[in-house]
């Protein structure tokens, strides 16, 4: 009896894991004690069929894993107006990492990147994650995303975010990032449940804005409320 219990159990777990595109070995964030400052970030969703009712995806809506490093000021991982790089690419079309974190592998060569940020995503539209980081003054940047899913190429994220105050020279305690909705401008699916189409050529990343009939979003917000899909909030530990 135990036996198949752990059976079902296990097929289970298979289940839920599958059902969002995460790589398997996300939560492996980079810490180390000896770093200058420890944070960490909560990601709070606000993706409801209240604030967002058009089309809106009901109970399969969701967020893959967070993936993002802390860097310095010598590399970005992606901006508004920049095409998005296969990494990128991977994470708003499909919530899997492997391709970024090797973007993020080869900047840590070039010690532009130090610190990996790698966590679970959230599995609905109204819940939260959260995950602890390490963070040195040489490298006091983050970047950090996750796709909005379903979607075609949709995700959410900040770039280049110092959690350094340089004005006065200290770390910030709190900073709290309302999170706009992007478009990485790979695939033309107008709608969350739209099938694959891929954009040729492709186009640069952009803040999601639609037709009326297909979401809510115009310049990544909510068309009437400018209401934001989630938060991230970043809170200095040490």
């Amino acid at each position: 009896m135990l036996v198949q219990y752990l059976k079902y159990f296990a097929l289970g777990a298979v289940f839920v894991i599958s059902g969002c595109s995460n790589d398997p070995d996300s939560d492996n964030s980079d810490v180390d004690l000896a770093a200058d400052a420890q944070y960490k970030v909560e990601f709070q969703a606000n993706w409801n069929n209240i604030y967002f009712p058009t089309n809106h995806p009901g109970s399969s809506a969701h967020f893959s894993g967070l993936i993002g490093t802390t860097h310095n000021s010598n590399t970005s991982f992606w901006s508004v107006g920049s095409l998005a790089s296969a990494g990128v690419k991977s994470v708003a079309e499909t919530g899997k990492k492997t391709a970024f974190k090797a973007e993020i592998a080869a900047e840590k060569t070039n010690n532009n990147a130090e610190y990996m940020l790698d966590g679970g995503g959230i599995g609905s539209g109204t819940a939260s994650v959260s995950i602890e980081f390490s963070v040195n003054k040489d490298h006091s940047l983050v970047t950090l995303i996750s796709m909005i899913a379903p979607s075609p190429d949709w995700f959410v994220g900040v770039q280049d975010l110092d959690l350094y105050d340089q004005n006065n020279n200290d770390w910030f305690a709190s900073k709290t990032v309302n999170l706009a909705s992007y478009d990485a401008g790979t695939d033309s699916g107008a709608t969350f449940k739209s099938s694959d189409s891929a954009t040729s050529p492709q186009e640069n990343i952009s803040l999601l804005t639609s037709n009326p009939a297909n979401t809510d979003f115009v310049n990544g917000v909510q068309s009437t409320t400018m209401e934001y899909i989630g938060t991230f909030t970043f809170t200095k530990l040490n």
